[in-house]
């Protein structure tokens, strides 16, 4: 399958932020971005060539995707689709500092944080493939013990690694998906580099990484490694009702 090019939509905030924390990790350099406003149509910014999303409307639909970079994403949804764009998704931030800041300044004014969780940043991984209720469980437990979930999706080069053979879903396809579910706030790969559960800590800082009690035993090392920097990791029951090897049973 040929990898398409990202375009995002919108260079406001969310693209600074889309800039900053994923251009350069897997080819996530966008090819180029559009705006509505035409004072930024024709310049560039942070080293991306700014155009009117006109220029969409000629290319071809199957070589591209687009990142929405916006807070306001029902008006670009209805536009894309005007055009006959339907492969996109959306961009969250992750708003640390400000909800940091925002819990200083309640605990300053003697008030308890609103919607007050055990932790602020959770991490989950995984490979999404098929996707089913036991995930959509995963990331609703995930979601509950944290205030911002970070869901890690497995490259194709990494499943295929660790499984042996090619995923049913591409990487493209499951990051969009598990990225429109609403437990989740932001969508990152997982491939080589951040794996292993310190190196993804190390780029993310998280203070809890979330599992399916499948992998509890075997990962004693590695919840020694975060704890010593001051991270945790919990298990929840492994959904056994459903996966997705037991849906490509069903199927062959």
């Amino acid at each position: 399958m040929v990898k398409k090019d990202i375009i995002l939509f919108g260079t406001g905030k969310y693209f600074e932020n889309y800039m900053l924390c994923e251009a350069g990790e897997l080819g996530r350099t966008p090819l180029f971005a559009v705006d509505n406003d035409p004072a930024r149509a024709g310049g560039v910014r942070r080293g991306v060539e700014v155009k009117s999303p006109e220029v969409l409307r000629v290319m071809d639909k199957d070589t591209f995707y687009v990142v929405i970079c916006a807070a306001q994403k029902e008006p670009i949804e209805k536009q894309l689709e005007s055009m006959g764009i339907t492969d996109y998704h959306y961009y969250r931030t992750v708003p640390v500092e400000d909800a940091a800041a925002e819990q200083v300044n309640e605990k300053e004014k003697g008030e308890s944080p609103k919607n007050s969780k055990p932790y602020r940043i959770g991490y989950v991984p995984g490979a999404f493939d098929l996707f089913h209720v036991g995930h959509l469980n995963l990331l609703r437990r995930s979601k509950s013990r944290c205030e911002y979930l970070i869901a890690g999706v497995l490259t194709d080069e990494l499943y295929e690694h660790f499984k042996k053979k090619k995923p049913v879903i591409p990487y493209e396809q499951r990051a969009a998906i598990v990225s429109a579910i609403s437990y989740v706030d932001r969508v990152v790969p997982v491939d080589f580099s951040n794996t292993y559960k310190i190196d993804a800590w190390k780029r993310y800082h998280y203070d809890c990484h979330f599992s399916g009690n499948d992998h509890g035993a075997e990962w004693a090392h590695d919840l020694q490694q975060l704890r010593e920097v001051g991270a945790d990791m919990e298990f929840f029951e492994y959904t056994k009702a459903t996966s997705s090897s037991n849906i490509k049973e069903k199927m062959s």
